[in-house]
């Protein structure tokens, strides 16, 4: 890795992602999900290089593990269950649920494929790194540019039951998240 590591705490990620986590680990733990990372911003092309990097970053993250503070910081927030912050002192991102890779024009793909709860959990990780690696490779993106037009989308992200592709009650469609609910 020739970078410092971009992600050094497992809270370094938008609050709303353990208050979304939360509610599929209590309510949804049969939902697998996808995310695919686009990078939007045109003339972009990652090397190698910018790759190998990219996976060195998603590699440290997944050597992380919550601490005993950051587990007593998220009890201190009243809406995180403590059933919720005790399945997050077991819990680890896994590397095995991102696959990386360039296209033959250049461009990124990352994709994660998991249990939602895990999964979920990458998205903003994985988008950190790849615009470290671009501002790294000294391509000038604007900060506000890379907000809006880098990243990961609703339209991204395909949910699925575990174990079955039907719309039941219980599928993702009928719980209200984005994506039709099946593969």
């Amino acid at each position: 890795m020739k970078l410092d590591p971009i992600v050094v705490s497992l809270l370094d990620t938008d609050l709303y992602k353990f208050n979304m986590d939360q509610v599929i680990f209590h309510k949804h733990t049969d939902l697998s999900g996808e995310y695919y990372f686009r990078c939007r911003n045109e003339g972009i092309v990652f090397t190698p290089e910018m790759l190998s990097e990219i996976n060195a970053q998603i590699d440290h993250l997944c050597t992380l593990r919550f601490s005993d503070e950051e587990l007593n910081y998220l009890r201190s927030i009243r809406f995180i269950k403590s059933d919720y912050v005790e399945f997050l002192r077991l819990w680890h991102p896994i590397r095995d649920y991102v696959e990386t890779g360039l296209t033959e024009n250049g461009e990124l793909q990352i994709v994660v494929r998991g249990p939602l709860f895990s999964a979920m959990q990458f998205e903003i990780a994985c988008w950190k790194s790849s615009m470290r690696s671009i501002s790294a490779s000294s391509t000038i993106i604007r900060c506000s540019a890379r907000r809006r037009r880098s990243g990961w989308t609703k339209r991204s992200v395909r949910f699925r039951k575990a174990s079955t592709r039907s719309n039941s009650p219980n599928s993702a469609a009928a719980a209200g998240c984005p994506g039709n609910g099946r593969m």
